[in-house]
Parts: C-alpha cells; structure tokens; sequence
C-alpha cells in the first residue's frame, strides 16, 4: 500500500515543476518576441527610404558640404552595420532568459498560496544591463561597419569637406541616434515586462487553482495491489 501522504507529496512536486517549466516557457516566448520583433524592427531597414533617419543623415549632411554620397556603397554599409547589430542583440537572449530561469528553477514555496514573482529591483538591474549592452554593440557595429569605410563613400577627393561631414555625423549618431535608439529600447522592454508578469501571474493562478481543487490532492487514500 502507499501512504496518501507519500503519494499527494509526488503529486504536488510534479504539479511544482510542471508548473517551473510552463513559466519558463512563458519567458523563453516573451524574451524570443522582445529581442526578435520589438528591438530587432527598430533596426532593421525601414521599409520606406523616407524613415530611415540615420541613412538620410548622412545624404542630408553630404548635399550641405556639396558632397555626393555613393549610394550602392552607403547601403552596403548600411546593411552590414544593421545585419552585424542584430547578431550582437540576440545575444540577449541568453542574458535575459538566464536572469528569469534562475529565479524560477530556484522558486519553492514555503506558504500553500506562494508562487512566482519577479522582484522588481532585480528586474531593473537586468534592463540596466541590457541598456548598457545595446550601446556597446551599437557603438561597435556603426565604427567597424560603417564609420570605418566613411571615407570610401565619396569619389571627391576632398579631406576637408570629408572630415566635416565625419565629425557630424559622428556627432549626430551619439547625441540623437543612439539617445533615440535606447529609449525606443526602453519603452519595447517595459511593454513585454508588463506582458512577462501578467502571463506569470496568470500561471500562477492556474497552479493554485489546479493544486486547490484537483481530486489528485485531495483523495482519502491511494493504494497499490
């Protein structure tokens, strides 16, 4: 014979990590829409020429200095700096699912009612780091993809007027774009939290409603022949 309480104990820690593995499956999803949709469209090329600022900056800056810009190469370079930020950027992935699983995996309750929660002061530190990574790889992906080759954008041979145009451009990209591109990012991120802790919520609703009322926890005795 098994023991009712041997037996509702198994149930209840199946129930437990079932449970664990729906919520990190609920990040995994949430964390994959974050970085592959929301961070990944603002930039990747827009879909009119007319809405890709950081593109026409450079025309606009060039057609002030009377330089002309060579466009096949611009969008080339354009194209392998935006291609190179999005790979550096799913690397987040990791970083933020790790931060999230962790604390799930490690998640018991001590009370009947507990369940998951993500501590917000902790969450903040996480999207601080996030914050943080973005200007790295951006900085890194616009200098060795595209700052680097600015000078080959121009078949004028005029040091000056290149220079110029370089230094504000350069200026443009870190007091306007890259401003522009973390607040976009901060505002994408505080969506999906939102999301994440409603969805975890919502899991666990269901787990204390299924642990509360399901027949499995509450059967006099289990016996085995």
């Amino acid at each position: 014979m098994i023991r009712r309480e041997d037996t509702i104990k198994e149930y209840t820690n199946i129930h437990l990590e079932n449970y664990k593995n729906a919520s990190i499956e609920i990040v995994k999803n949430n964390t994959n829409r974050l970085i592959d949709e929301d961070i990944t469209s603002l930039i990747k090329e827009p879909p009119l020429t007319s809405m890709d600022e950081i593109k026409n900056k450079i025309i606009s800056i060039s057609k002030e200095e009377h330089m002309i810009v060579e466009n096949e190469k611009l969008n080339k370079f354009f194209s392998d700096f935006r291609k190179d930020l999005i790979d550096k950027i799913d690397e987040l992935k990791e970083i933020r699912n790790k931060h999230y699983i962790d604390e799930i995996k490690k998640f018991y309750p001590d009370k009947s009612i507990d369940v998951i929660n993500f501590d917000n002061l902790d969450t903040e530190k996480l999207n601080k780091k996030i914050y943080k990574k973005i200007r790295e790889y951006t900085k890194s992906s616009l200098k060795n993809k595209l700052l680097v080759k600015f000078r080959s954008l121009y078949k004028e041979d005029s040091d000056d007027k290149v220079e110029l145009i370089y230094s504000k451009f350069n200026k443009y990209l870190k007091n306007t774009y890259l401003k522009q591109l973390i607040e976009n990012v901060q505002i994408k991120i505080m969506v999906k939290d939102r999301t994440l802790v409603n969805m975890i919520a919502e899991q666990g609703e269901r787990y204390l409603f299924t642990k509360e009322n399901s027949y499995i926890f509450k059967r006099e005795s289990i016996t085995e022949q």
